[in-house]
């Protein structure tokens, strides 16, 4: 009889990685309803902001939801990190999961910072942490940069495909807020049907990459077939891995990730039409 310890070793690599994809895809879906929910509660936050006095204690409450939004951000990318990153483990079967590596790059990207590895067969493995670095007590501040205004406006039209209602809503609020005029559709195919009674201009469609019936490149190509000069901006709550094979994340092509807010919305609606003029 042969031995088969290889055979049996990569055998339980091959069920291992099929659990991690698994894993993986139930990760992806879970991102994306929560990262729906995280843009709706950062983007109402920001619109309330702007509706009371900047030192007032409501303005201070909004401001601890925000933050705890965007920590759950953080929290989110850390999970979906987690699958991922389990990649690799010089240990032998039965003695560690190999893990250690995929929960210390959690804890640093969580942390705003980022891990440098090298390793050399014969010589071993180094693995350097950055961090940001915080200030002491007593230090003085750098000066801040005086905040840019939000970019607003110039006459276009943006028709905002969305299929959770209540992000549509906040969205659509947001941009309105903007000076921008708003056409809504909560299915691709009403947004088909609305894309070819309207008599105006559309200057952008806004679109979720993943709908009902019809993905969100689908139906920018059947619009664009009756508006050719339409731009395009692609927005979603799923991971890269999942949405990569859409064609959303190639160069030239204009992506916002879910969760979002009003500054990070009102500049990439900005940047996507006045790239199309240069």
């Amino acid at each position: 009889m042969g031995d088969i310890t290889e055979k049996l070793r990569l055998e339980e690599q091959f069920h291992q990685a099929q659990r991690l994809e698994s894993v993986g895809r139930l990760a992806g879906g879970v991102a994306h309803d929560y990262n729906n929910i995280l843009t709706i509660i950062l983007g109402f936050a920001d619109l309330a902001l702007k509706e009371v006095p900047s030192e007032s204690p409501a303005a201070r409450h909004i401001h601890e939801i925000t933050r705890a939004a965007e920590r759950s951000v953080a929290i989110t990318r850390q999970l979906l990190a987690f699958p991922r990153k389990q990649i690799f483990t010089t240990k032998e079967p039965g003695k560690g999961t190999g893990l250690g590596l995929s929960t210390v790059y959690g804890i640093v990207r969580q942390n705003r910072g980022f891990i440098n590895g090298y390793s050399e067969p014969g010589v071993g493995t180094t693995f350097k942490i950055y961090l940001p670095r915080e200030m002491a007590s007593g230090e003085t501040a750098v000066k801040k940069k005086p905040v840019k205004e939000v970019p607003r406006a110039k006459g276009e039209t943006v028709f905002l495909v969305e299929d959770d209602p209540v992000l549509l809503e906040m969205a659509q609020i947001m941009l309105e807020d903007l000076g921008y005029q708003v056409l809504t559709a909560s299915h691709p195919v009403q947004a088909l049907a609305m894309a070819r009674e309207h008599q105006g201009p559309i200057h952008l469609l806004m679109t979720d990459v993943v709908m009902p019936d019809m993905n969100g490149k689908d139906l920018a190509t059947e619009i664009r077939e009756g508006r050719s000069t339409i731009n395009v901006l692609y927005m979603s709550g799923y991971t890269a891995n999942v949405i990569a094979h859409h064609g959303v994340l190639n160069p030239g092509v204009s992506f916002l990730q879910k969760p979002f807010g009003y500054k990070d919305l009102a500049t990439r609606v900005r940047q996507t039409l006045d790239s199309a003029e240069t």
